[in-house]
Parts: structure tokens; sequence; C-alpha cells
């Protein structure tokens, strides 16, 4: 049975209280793991001291892999960008260093060829001891995705979205708000297809990992939601549209 391999890319920015539980996952999941790459956003507390720490004290180098941006980006896009530039796996899978994966996943993916967009069901907790790696998942039932419903929602998750290494370099993560979902969006008109897995969580818990930009940036989001909803919709509908029609333009001339 041909078994595919699996590229872990882990996104950090401070994140030190978080890297204990993260640990505890990846030494769960090691085995079914081709390799595992941290992306610091350029911390300034000991997430990047936490990380090098994990990965000394299992003498880790020949799977993990560990880089940092010089100066902080403000947005997950330039992290994500390098990651997925590192990976040499069959499939690439991306997380935050707060989320939690179940291990069962992974161990899924080696026995899938990679053909379409995986992703997970995004489940909030506030207890790190609620997440076990081995929880039991389910593969029987999920949901496809098009590029229609993308116009309208960004229903896939980042976090624990499994890419085929075919499609990974299509397109980059952009620059600006809904990175994203713009990349899905991106890819969807290039013919990927997605689906969803709606009974595999993926946990998180933590809200104060963003950066200070990106804190600003959602402060000011909340208002315009509160206060101006549906000029707000509007505008970023609009905004949306407009990056498609140019996105789609280039796509042609290129084929």
């Amino acid at each position: 049975m041909v078994t595919y391999k699996i590229s872990l890319v882990v996104t950090s920015y401070n994140s030190s209280k978080f890297i204990k539980k993260s640990a505890q996952m990846l030494n769960a999941a090691e085995s079914f793991l081709h390799e595992i790459i941290f992306v610091d956003d350029c911390s300034n507390d000991e997430t990047q001291k936490l990380i090098n720490d994990f990965i000394s004290s299992g003498n880790r180098y020949k799977k993990f892999f560990f880089y940092s941006l010089s100066k902080n980006s403000g947005r997950p896009s330039k992290p994500r960008n390098l990651g997925k530039s590192k990976a040499s796996g069959d499939w690439i899978v991306f997380c935050d260093i707060d989320d939690l994966i179940p291990v069962r996943y992974f161990k899924y993916l080696t026995t899938q060829k990679p053909l379409k967009i995986l992703s997970l069901t995004k489940f909030p907790i506030e207890n790190q001891s609620c997440y076990q790696p081995d929880i039991s998942i389910d593969t029987d039932t999920f949901i496809k995705i098009n590029i229609r419903q993308l116009k309208f929602k960004n229903m896939i998750s980042l976090s624990g979205a499994a890419v085929p290494k075919k499609y990974i370099d299509l397109e980059t993560f952009p620059k600006g708000v809904l990175e994203d979902w713009k990349y899905w969006h991106s890819l969807a008109l290039h013919g990927v297809e997605f689906l969803k897995f709606t009974n595999i969580p993926v946990f998180y818990w933590s809200p104060t990992t963003l950066s200070p930009k990106k804190k600003k940036q959602i402060e000011r989001v909340a208002s315009l939601i509160g206060w101006h909803r549906i000029p707000f919709y509007i505008f970023y509908t609009l905004k949306l549209k407009r990056w498609e029609n140019n996105l789609f333009r280039r796509i042609n001339n290129e084929f």
C-alpha cells in the first residue's frame, strides 16, 4: 500500500503558553509526519526559545525545522508562504501553534491520494485538557464546497487544511485582510476541489496570539460590523469580486 508523506506547517507569534500542548500533539503525531516546519513571525516573548528547546530535546533536527522572520509581518500570509515553500510532502497541512489536530487525521492522510483540498471544522475550547491526541474521527461525513459557495463565505478553515503538493504553489497567500479566503478562492478558480469534514474537529483556544496590527484590524472590523453592517458587507463583497475578476484574467492569460 502506498504511504503518502505529510508536511505540517506550524506558524506562531508570541505563543509561548501554547507550546507545551502543541508539543504533546506533535509527539503523538510524529510517526505519521514526514516533516514539521515551524515559522515564527518574529515573536518577542519566549516562543522561539521554547520551540528550539523542544526540537533539540529529542534531537529532532532531521524532521523538525525552524524558521523565523527577521521582522514582524503583522499578517499570517508571509509566514505561511515561507512555510509552504519549504515543504516537500505529498500533503501540506497548515495550523497555528495554538491549534490542536486529532492524530488519527494525520494517519488517515497517509493513506489518501492527494487529489482535493481537505479541511476540518474549528471547535473552540477554553481548557487545554479538553484535547486528547487520540480522539476518534469520522471521515465518512463531509460536504463538497464549490467556488460559488466560497464567494459568499470562507467555508475552509486553514487550521488543519490539507493541500496536495501539486496545488500548493499555484498561488500564494496574498497580503492584506481575508488572505486565506482569497487563497482558497484563487485555487478554486484553477479548478481545485474542496471537501470539508464536518465531524473532525480542530481545536483552538487563543485570541491572544494575534499580532498588534491584526488586533487593530479586527477591532476596526468589529466596529464596522457593529454600526454599519450592510455597508461593510457590500464593501467587502465588491472588493472580493474585483479581486476575483483580476485574478481570473491573469489565470486566463497564463493558460
